[in-house]
């Protein structure tokens, strides 16, 4: 199954959010940093790191109920359907 990429959300969110994204889900040499430390390295509220982050999250949701409901779209394609063993086609 398809999963969201990085490049993917790169179309959609701003540098900065970018940078908060990656700062906050460890796409930085696996480091995690808090909501605060990256409001104060950006010199950003911590609020806007939050929101930045909740939207980004979101995204994925959104990315991810596409690709299931693709794969669902799919596979309820009578090409697809499994057949009981022993039924012929």
């Amino acid at each position: 199954m398809k999963t969201p990429t990085f490049i993917e959300m790169m179309e959609v969110l701003s540098p900065k959010e970018i940078v908060v994204i990656m700062l906050r889900l460890g796409y930085v040499d696996n480091k995690y940093f808090t909501s605060k430390s990256i409001a104060d390295f950006l010199g950003i509220d911590v609020d806007e790191v939050y929101n930045i982050t909740k939207k980004s999250l979101e995204l994925y949701k959104s990315k991810i109920n596409s690709y299931l409901d693709s794969a669902i779209g799919f596979m309820s394609n009578d090409d697809c359907k499994v057949k009981k063993i022993g039924q012929k086609k």
